[in-house]
């Protein structure tokens, strides 16, 4: 992962965020893998990860909201390499599998396959 710019890497983080809020909690499992994972991405951005996951998260929930297919098609189209598109599915599906993917959650995956595909 070496590769993966650091505008890469936050719509990773955004992605993995948004998947984890639409089975509406957010388990002790899926927290741990979500930390494991994310400390695999490359980040030398303005503010530390963590700092950048607290403030985004409150955002991604509204925005999901009102305009998610667009979130996702944003997030997506901010991964250019192939590189960074294999790591946020396989980040995106192993922390939401951490307490068992729930429909929505599956949905969302989809969502986000179909939209790396275009």
């Amino acid at each position: 992962m070496k590769h993966i710019t650091q505008s890469e890497s936050e719509a990773i983080l955004r992605l993995v965020l948004a998947g984890r809020c639409r089975d509406g909690k957010v388990s002790p499992a899926e927290g741990e893998v979500f930390e494991q994972q994310m400390a695999k991405l490359p980040w030398q951005g303005e503010h530390d990860r963590h700092f950048f996951a607290v403030t985004e998260a409150a955002r991604i929930r509204k925005t999901l909201a009102t305009e998610g297919d667009a979130f996702v098609a944003e997030q997506c189209a901010a991964l250019p390499s192939a590189e960074a598109r294999e790591a946020a599915l396989t980040m995106l599906e192993l922390v939401l599998a951490a307490d068992g993917m729930e429909a929505r959650e599956s949905a969302f995956v989809a969502a986000v396959q179909k939209a790396l595909r275009s």
